[in-house]
């Protein structure tokens, strides 16, 4: 029988989970050809949420062309370029005699060379001469809006990943290239996100970067427990397993409302359930879960220093008053200005993120993995 959950890959259909009021907002916005921009941690669902909402973008009106991008592999701007192009061309294209004709209307002073399989409803590629595509950048960054008003409809670009930008080789000048036109555009809107939130927020709040107020910003939100506990019991039902409200709490309460870990421990105690999903199912689940990622945390925890491990015991065992002389001396953190240093050391390396004045861990299982495993008193280093 297939797991009932989904995890590590875009949620669709009935294995998306409850964010109704979200993607009804997105899809206003992306009707109003307003700019969005979408911040939140890491594997909180918001490729999926962008999938979910234009899907029914598209199906409610079909003038809207939605083209989607990933720079996740793309590592400098020629690169960019080429991607954007190709999707563009595949958004408004269905044929490939109309994607040659588009090519030859759109590209005036660049040469591009296009790669097609011989295989019907392949991909393909395009690939730039640099050093010319360079001279006329416009072309790319405008062709959205060309084909638009050629055509009577309107674009949405979905750029994930967008932080990436800031590895390219001159992202100042590159991000004042890309504000520059899509500005102008009246007939194509972008929303851009990433999963490395704290890169997001300095591109888009900072008021020195070119993107400075350039959209709508969205800070997404934890799925409510009252919406998790429904889908949770309903996905068991589906497959002739129960469980009851109260474990199904229990499993977001582990998780704190992570989508992605929520779905992977769910799947786990759905797997080591016969029929009715126990407690100590759920803790197998747990310890089953911690085991797999104990590798990969002890390798993240060899990149932080000594200074900043004490800081994450302290966060572990629920302590606030991070810069009084007590803390600073129980936790061997030196100084109070030592402590804002490992503070925003970690915030940088993605382990903790500040919401409400409040701390928390970017990722909850590593803070129950530290917790049950890595400063436990059995635990040997």
């Amino acid at each position: 029988m297939e797991p009932p959950f989904v995890f590590g890959k875009i949620a669709i259909k009935e294995e998306f989970t409850n964010r109704e009021e979200d993607t009804a907002f997105l899809i206003q916005n992306f009707e109003a050809l307003n700019t969005v921009i979408l911040i939140a941690p890491r594997r909180w669902g918001k490729s999926s949420l962008v999938r979910h909402a234009t899907k029914k973008l598209t199906r409610k009106n079909k003038k809207f062309k939605v083209v989607t991008l990933d720079l996740f592999n793309i590592k400098s701007e020629s690169e960019f370029y080429s991607r954007l192009a190709v999707e563009i061309i595949k958004a408004h294209t269905t044929k490939l005699e109309d994607m040659l004709k588009k090519s030859g209307q759109f590209f005036k002073n660049i040469m591009p060379k296009l790669n097609f399989s011989p295989m019907p409803d392949s991909d393909f590629s395009l690939s730039l001469d640099w050093d010319e595509a360079q001279k006329h950048k416009s072309e790319i960054l405008d062709m959205a809006e060309h084909m638009s008003i050629q055509s009577g409809v309107k674009t949405l670009i979905c750029i994930d990943e967008f932080q990436n930008i800031s590895h390219f080789e001159d992202p100042l000048a590159f991000q004042k290239e890309l504000r520059a036109h899509w500005q102008q555009h009246q007939n194509v809107s972008y929303c851009l996100y990433g999963s490395r939130e704290n890169m997001m927020r300095e591109v888009f709040s900072d008021k020195k970067m070119p993107f400075y107020k350039f959209g709508q910003i969205i800070n997404l939100q934890k799925i409510k427990v009252e919406k998790w506990i429904p889908f949770i019991t309903q996905r068991f039902d589906d497959t002739k397993k129960n469980i009851s409200e109260e474990n199904a709490n229990y499993i977001v309460q582990l998780a704190d409302n992570h989508p992605y870990y929520v779905q992977q421990l769910a799947q786990l105690a759905w797997m080591m359930t016969d029929v009715n999903c126990l407690n100590s199912n759920i803790e197998s689940a747990l310890d089953n879960l911690l085991n797999q990622s104990h590798p990969f945390y002890l390798r993240e925890m060899e990149n932080i220093s000594r200074t900043q491990s004490n800081f994450l015991q302290l966060l572990i065992n629920d302590e606030t008053e991070y810069t009084t002389q007590r803390i600073i001396k129980k936790y061997s953190l030196r100084s109070t200005s030592n402590v804002v240093k490992v503070r925003k050391a970690l915030e940088e390396k993605d382990v903790i993120r500040f919401e409400n004045k409040k701390v928390l861990f970017v990722d909850p299982m590593l803070k129950l993995w530290l917790k049950r495993v890595y400063f436990s008193k059995n635990y040997k280093r």
